[in-house]
């Protein structure tokens, strides 16, 4: 442990679903201080949608309270902020809240080493004032301007900010690694994402846990993750329609319509959003699982599942879109390139009976591990 050394780190709100943020920053909490920044808004709110209305409320609850404690050494900070913000006036009030916060929070002791993690590139405006007596991490882990709800230019611009600014950068896929050299002419370290190995392994253990559904003799092809567009669902239903003889479970929070084409095949089922701890008691009644991710969404070409090797240290085989990051994961997931090859590769990981193998391939990519050679990176 850095004595004196504080990570503050820019990103989702604390209940939102883990991802990579969560894992990385309750790693770095085992023995440094981490203040979890909450999410500082990337886009105006909607003052007549109930969701956004419910968190500006929310927040505001909040704006006197400090950082509230969740583990020993990690504290969640929820700031009340302009957002959006672009206009000099804007610029200026946020700068001084989030100092404010800072002074609130004990970090501006002339002692004290701050470390920034942006896990979003709007930050940049927040830090710059301390960027000269700080490190700036960027932690790249969406092609963020292909963002559809989000002001493009103001995005393209905040990033280019970003990464001129910062002392390391991390990006989680290949294409995500190529545009940051390409933007910055700065080392990009490749960083794959880690995964909580001993979590989902149980998965090979637990198959007699109680789910809401009666696992049958049929075979289960799963999926979990949003529900979302970027989900090729055209894909979905001709395997749905070509094999009849399996159960689809897909299972996420739903954020599309999509669903309802499927209210009439009464093998396709979607329970709705699973709490993350319980994700490995359902891969373990999957007999393979699927990334069916639509390819043409501009969004899809710099992704790298977090879930890829979740679901295979829960010893369950793959198959997925062509997506590049994963071919190094062959042959427990194997890449489908026409409709020919879902069906078949399903069938074929289907009747796979080495899924502790599978799973023990993977212990290597714990994030505890994975986080280790962050911090040695970063110095």
């Amino acid at each position: 442990m850095k004595s004196g050394r504080y990570h503050v780190a820019f990103t989702k709100d604390w209940n939102d679903v883990p991802t990579c943020t969560t894992h990385i920053l309750k790693q770095v909490a085992k023995n440094e201080t981490v203040i979890w920044i909450e999410s500082i808004g990337t886009r105006k709110p909607n003052l007549a949608a109930g969701r956004d209305l419910g968190r500006i409320w929310s927040r505001a609850k909040r704006i006197f309270k400090k950082a509230e404690k969740k583990t020993e050494l990690l504290r969640v900070l929820s700031p009340v902020l302009i957002p959006l913000a672009t206009r000099k006036w804007e610029l200026k009030v946020n700068q001084s809240l989030f100092r404010f916060y800072l002074w609130r929070e004990s970090l501006l002791n002339r002692h004290t080493e701050l470390v920034f993690w942006c896990f979003i590139p709007s930050a940049i405006d927040l830090i710059e004032p301390f960027s000269s007596k700080s490190k700036i991490v960027y932690y790249c882990v969406d092609d963020w301007p292909k963002f559809e709800n989000l002001p493009t230019d103001y995005i393209e611009e905040r990033e280019a900010n970003t990464l001129v600014n910062a002392d390391s950068i991390f990006a989680t896929s290949l294409y995500l690694k190529n545009k940051c050299e390409d933007l910055s002419e700065k080392e990009v370290h490749y960083m794959p994402h880690g995964v909580p190995h001993r979590v989902f392994a149980k998965a090979l253990k637990n198959a007699n846990e109680q789910l809401p559904f009666q696992k049958s003799d049929r075979k289960v092809v799963g999926f979990y993750g949003t529900i979302n567009d970027w989900i090729d669902f055209d894909l979905i239903e001709e395997l749905v329609i070509q094999n009849t003889d399996l159960d689809f479970y897909l299972l996420g929070p739903v954020y599309t319509d999509a669903p309802n084409r499927f209210l009439k095949y009464p093998n396709v089922h979607f329970p709705g959003r699973i709490e993350y701890e319980d994700l490995y008691k359902w891969c373990s009644f999957f007999d393979v699982a699927i990334i069916p991710y639509d390819l043409e969404n501009p969004r899809m070409v710099s992704v790298n599942p977090v879930k890829a090797r979740e679901i295979l240290s829960a010893g369950v085989p793959i198959v997925a879109s062509n997506l590049k990051d994963l071919e190094c994961l062959k042959p427990d997931v194997l890449i489908a390139e026409s409709r020919e090859d879902w069906n078949n590769f399903i069938r074929e990981q289907i009747e796979r009976k080495d899924r502790q193998e599978i799973s023990k391939r993977r212990v290597n990519d714990d994030w505890e591990q994975t986080t280790q050679k962050i911090l040695e990176k970063i110095g």
